[in-house]
């Protein structure tokens, strides 16, 4: 087993914006009236955005989840929308 004392760290930088960014386009651009479905906004970011992760569906469906709960989006049945004000 060999240890890496002086491993620099990841510079790895995504060729796409913040998941925030891309799920608010995504809701804005597809202008449901009720909500935009899960698999709605990842089919909208995989059509419009590249370099994304193997496991982008799991970290968007994470990411809605958090932005739920920081009330920045509304979960009206299977679908998110933005908060009206």
């Amino acid at each position: 087993m060999v240890l890496m004392m002086n491993a620099q760290p990841s510079t790895y930088k995504p060729f796409h914006p913040s998941y925030e960014e891309m799920i608010f386009h995504a809701i804005c651009s597809l202008k449901r009236r009720n909500g935009s479905s899960s698999f709605a906004i990842a089919k909208f970011i995989l059509k419009h955005y590249g370099g994304l992760p193997k496991n982008f569906r799991k970290i968007l469906l994470h990411r809605l989840k958090e932005l739920v709960a920081c009330q920045k989006l509304i979960r009206v049945k299977n679908s998110f929308k933005l908060p009206s004000q």
